[in-house]
């Protein structure tokens, strides 16, 4: 559906078809590529091992990302004073100011709120996906996910279900409203304004409030129908 959206909004403005502008032979294969690929992948599958295993995801990244640097440095593919510069760090102060507020809201609100979550699957899971979308546009939505996991144990069963799942579309769905909802949004963005590529929020926010709303409301309605 997202797809189609894009394919009617900017309809105008994708060209039927690509001309080649240049006749330059493709980069040659290096043994840096090679690497970097590598890694790339053992890293990847890493995560998914990981993943299955229920374990923390972190060892997978962290490890790739050493190993990678260890091998640039080592090899002068790179330096630290260059990936100094090219690591987001205003990125990091906004993800950890937001989990201590959100640990804090959850702390001191969330824990000692008398109030019940609705043991109905379709409820728990309208809940989910509606409040996780509106939030993560207002905490962002790795913050919000953790603040909506404090919940679940409210409910149970198939509720309990549903209300992950609904947490998961919202979570993931919902941040692409903002600028700001998503953390891959806010990496995305800066990358694209490193190479001079300026993505306004209003065009941004008015492109996300005609796109959001049917996509989370028809992967709700598929989360339903399977649920």
């Amino acid at each position: 559906m997202n797809l189609i959206i894009f394919l009617i909004l900017f309809r105008k403005r994708i060209p039927h078809q690509y001309r080649m502008v240049s006749d330059d032979p493709l980069p040659p294969v290096t043994w840096w590529f090679i690497t970097a690929s590598v890694v790339l992948a053992g890293s990847l599958i890493a995560l998914f091992a990981l993943g299955l295993m229920e374990k923390p995801l972190a060892p997978a990244a962290l490890g790739g990302a050493t190993i990678l640097l260890l091998i640039g440095l080592f090899g002068r593919k790179t330096a630290l004073d260059r990936v100094a510069r090219d690591i987001s760090w205003p990125v990091f102060v906004f993800v950890i100011g937001m989990f201590i507020v959100v640990r804090g809201v959850q702390i001191g609100v969330i824990d000692h709120w008398d109030f019940s979550i609705p043991n109905d699957p379709t409820q728990a899971l309208l809940i989910g996906a509606g409040v996780s979308a509106i939030g993560s546009n207002i905490v962002n939505n790795v913050p919000m996910t953790l603040l909506m996991m404090s919940l679940f144990p409210r409910v149970s069963g198939a509720a309990q279900e549903a209300l992950a799942y609904g947490t998961l579309a919202g979570a993931n769905i919902g941040p692409t409203l903002t600028t700001y909802g998503s953390l891959a949004t806010i990496l995305w963005l800066n990358v694209l304004r490193k190479r001079g590529v300026d993505v306004l929020p209003g065009d941004y926010l008015k492109i996300g409030f005609v796109t959001m709303p049917p996509v989370l409301i028809a992967a709700t309605v598929a989360l339903w129908l399977v649920l």
